[in-house]
C-alpha cells in the first residue's frame, strides 16, 4: 500500500514537473517571437510535447471537440496533405509547405497550459518584453550604435540589398503593435501602473518614428480604435474617433518616416502601381499573376508548396532576379493557389468560426476582447503578408489564440 502511494506521488510530481517545463518553453517561445523565430518555433514544439507528456491530451481532445476553428484547421491540414499527391512541387518542398501550417495543431496542446489569469498575464508580459528588446535593438541599429547584423533578408523588396537588421522588422512591427495594445489596456485597467503607459509610448515611438514597415503601424491604429471603443459607451463614441484621428494626424506631422510611408501608399494607388518597383506595385503584380494561376487551377489548386513553381510559369516579376518567389505576400492568395477555392473557403471558415466561438468565452470578458483583437489583426494582416505560414507571425497568432481560448476549459470543470 505504501509502495503504491509512493508511486502515485512520484507519478504526480513527474507530471507537475513536465507541466512547469512546458510552460517555461511556452514563455520562452513567446519571448523570442520578435528576436529569433526559429528558437520561438522550436520552443513551442517542445511546449506542446511536454504538454502531451503532462497528460493534457484529454484537454486537447475536449478543445478539438468544442472549438470549430480547430476542426476546420485539421480539415485544412488534411487537404494540404492530400494535395501532396498532385502538387507540382517536389516532395521536399511540399512537406516543408505542409509543416508551416501544422502550427495550428499546437493550439489544443498549448491551451491547457494557460490555466489561470495570472499565467495568461505572464505570457503577455513575455510578449511585451520581446517587443521592448526588439525595439531597443532596432533603435541601436538605426542610430548605427550596433553594426553587427544578426538578421538579413532572404529576399529584397525594393531592388537593393538592405544593410541588415538585428531583428526581422516585418513581423517585429506587428508584435510591437500587439505589445502597444496590451500595454495601453493594462494601463487603463490599472491606472496606478504608469510604467505600462511609458512602455506604450516607447513602443509607439519605435513603430511610427523608426520602424520601416507600414503593416505594424496600421495594425497599431486599428487596435487602438478597438481598445478605445471597448472603454467607451455608445453615447460617447465620438471621443475615441477624435483621439484616433488626432494620434494619426500628429504622427503624420511629427514623424517624417511615417509621413513618407503614407504619401508613398497614396501615390502608389493614385498612379499606376502595377508598373512600379515598389512594395505596393510588386504586391499588385504578385496578386495579378496569382489570379492567373487560380484561374487555371480553380478547384484544387496546384498543391501545397507549389506556388513558387506555378508563379515562375506566369513569367511575373520577382523581388530578386533569377530566383523563385516563395509567396504572394498575401495569406489568402497563397492558400487559394495551393488548394483552390475549396482551400480558401476552409481558411476563411477558420477565421469566421473562431470569431463566432468567442461567445463561448463569456466567463472572461477580457479574453473575449483580446481574442477579437487578435482575430481582427490576423484577418487584416493576411492581406499584406503571409500569416500562419510565417514562422514569427504564425507563432504569434497561435500563442495569442491559445491564451485567450483557454477559458473554454473552465466549462469542462
Amino acid at each position: 500500500m505504501a509502495l503504491k502511494q509512493m508511486q502515485r506521488i512520484k507519478h504526480g510530481s513527474f507530471f507537475d514537473y513536465s507541466e512547469q517545463i512546458a510552460f517555461f518553453f511556452l514563455g520562452l517561445g513567446t519571448f523570442f517571437l520578435a528576436l529569433s523565430p526559429l528558437l520561438s518555433r522550436n520552443s513551442l514544439i517542445l511546449a506542446a510535447i511536454f504538454s502531451l507528456m503532462t497528460g493534457h491530451w484529454r484537454d486537447a481532445c475536449y478543445v478539438a471537440r468544442h472549438l470549430r476553428f480547430i476542426q476546420w484547421s485539421v480539415i485544412l491540414i488534411v487537404l494540404l496533405a492530400i494535395s501532396l499527391s498532385y502538387s507540382i512541387a517536389s516532395l521536399k518542398h511540399g512537406l516543408t509547405g505542409l509543416f508551416h501550417y501544422t502550427k495550428l495543431l499546437y493550439i489544443p496542446f498549448l491551451l491547457p497550459l494557460i490555466s489561470s489569469l495570472a499565467l495568461r498575464k505572464r505570457i503577455i508580459y513575455c510578449l511585451i518584453s520581446s517587443a521592448i528588446v526588439a525595439s531597443l535593438l532596432i533603435l541601436l541599429t538605426h542610430w548605427d550604435i550596433l553594426s553587427v547584423s544578426l538578421f538579413r533578408y532572404s529576399s529584397i523588396l525594393f531592388g537593393r540589398q538592405p544593410e541588415g537588421y538585428l531583428v526581422n522588422p516585418i513581423p517585429a512591427s506587428v508584435i510591437l503593435a500587439f505589445a502597444f495594445y496590451f500595454s495601453l489596456d493594462f494601463f487603463l485597467k490599472e491606472k496606478q501602473k504608469f510604467y505600462f503607459l511609458l512602455i506604450a509610448i516607447f513602443l509607439f515611438f519605435c513603430l511610427f518614428a523608426v520602424n520601416s514597415e507600414r503593416t505594424g503601424c496600421f495594425i497599431a491604429i486599428m487596435l487602438l480604435i478597438f481598445l478605445l471603443f471597448r472603454y467607451t459607451t455608445a453615447k460617447n463614441w465620438i471621443w475615441p474617433l477624435i483621439i484616433v484621428l488626432l494620434v494619426s494626424f500628429s504622427s503624420f506631422q511629427i514623424f517624417p518616416s511615417f509621413q513618407y510611408r503614407v504619401k508613398d501608399l497614396v501615390s502608389n494607388f493614385s498612379t499606376k502601381p502595377a508598373s512600379q518597383e515598389t512594395s505596393i506595385g510588386l504586391r499588385i503584380q504578385f496578386a495579378l499573376n496569382s489570379f492567373k494561376i487560380i484561374k487555371e487551377h480553380p478547384l484544387l489548386g496546384v498543391g501545397v508548396g507549389g506556388f513558387p513553381q506555378a508563379y515562375k510559369k506566369t513569367g511575373g516579376k520577382v523581388v530578386v532576379a533569377n530566383t523563385l518567389l516563395n509567396d504572394p505576400h498575401n495569406a489568402y492568395l497563397l492558400i487559394a493557389v495551393q488548394l483552390g477555392i475549396i482551400g480558401l473557403v476552409i481558411y476563411v471558415l477558420i477565421l469566421l468560426s473562431a470569431w463566432i466561438e468567442i461567445k463561448k468565452l463569456w466567463r472572461d470578458p477580457e479574453a473575449q476582447w483580446f481574442a477579437k483583437a487578435t482575430l481582427l489583426a490576423w484577418a487584416f494582416n493576411g492581406f499584406t503578408d503571409i500569416t500562419i505560414t510565417s514562422t514569427a507571425l504564425g507563432n504569434l497568432y497561435v500563442i495569442l489564440l491559445s491564451c485567450f481560448f483557454s477559458v473554454i476549459l473552465q466549462d469542462k470543470k
